[in-house]
């Protein structure tokens, strides 16, 4: 007997709370969404961005002809050029870490070139704060602003 009345407790808190969540939503549904944050996609401007895809080009022309001149320091080497055995070390050691920190440096110059226009789009939708969407677990779609960024960058 216990048992029943426990359950019917259980079951009468459950409607009661399955009421309350169908008048929240029902107030929801009625009410404006109010954002007070904007999120971007910095990974979608470097991507799509007339500036990011010219950057990613310089970054491939330089691996490309790396590895030609890795190739080719490399035949010579095995026909016992010695000198270029070392030249080739030395290129596998040194073009990746100079390629990452030329992307860096590209990244941060798009950045950069980005932080105005974002900051103009945040004043004019009333909001102080911009969120990266690669640092956000979660974020309302409408607060995405990344389409606006890529139409003005490549206004300027």
């Amino acid at each position: 007997m216990a048992g029943a009345t426990s359950d019917r407790k259980l079951t009468n808190i459950l409607l009661t709370l399955a009421a309350r969540l169908e008048v929240f939503d029902a107030r929801l549904a009625n009410t404006e969404v109010v954002l007070d944050y904007l999120v971007v996609d910095i990974a979608r401007i470097l991507d799509e961005s007339t500036a990011g895809r010219k950057a990613s080009e310089e970054l491939s022309k330089r691996w490309e002809l790396a590895q030609q001149e890795f190739q080719q320091l490399l035949e010579r080497a095995q026909s016992g050029d010695q000198e270029a055995g070392d030249r080739a070390a030395e290129l596998e050691a040194t073009v990746p870490d100079e390629i990452e920190r030329r992307r860096d440096d590209l990244r941060r110059q798009l950045i950069e070139l980005v932080k105005p226009i974002i900051a103009a789009i945040a004043q004019n939708k009333g909001s102080a704060l911009v969120l990266r969407a690669d640092q956000t677990l979660a974020y309302n779609p409408q607060a995405e602003i990344t389409d606006q960024v890529l139409k003005e960058l490549e206004r300027s």
